[in-house]
C-alpha cells in the first residue's frame, strides 16, 4: 500500500525528524506547557524518538532518556 505524504510528513523529513508525530507533541507542549524546566522525559517510542530529538533542541534544560537507544540485555 502506497503511503501519501501530508504536509507534516514532508516537514518532518525536511527538519530531519524520523516521525511526524513530533508536531502533535509540540502542539501539546505549546498549548498546555506539560514540560517545565528541569523535568525528566522518558521516550519509550520507536528509535530514535522524535520527541527526544525535539526536546534536546529546546531551552527547558530538562533530562531526556530514550530507552530505544539503550543497549539490550540479550
Amino acid at each position: 500500500m502506497k503511503q501519501v505524504e501530508d504536509y507534516y510528513a514532508k516537514l518532518s523529513k525536511k527538519l530531519k525528524y524520523p516521525a511526524r508525530s513530533v508536531f502533535k507533541l509540540k502542539e501539546i507542549q505549546e498549548k498546555y506547557h506539560i514540560l517545565k524546566r528541569n523535568d525528566t522525559v522518558l521516550d519509550i517510542g520507536t528509535s530514535p524518538g522524535s520527541w527526544s530529538l525535539d526536546r534536546k533542541s529546546t531551552r527547558l534544560n530538562s533530562s531526556h532518556t530514550d530507552i530505544s537507544r539503550m543497549p539490550s540485555s540479550a
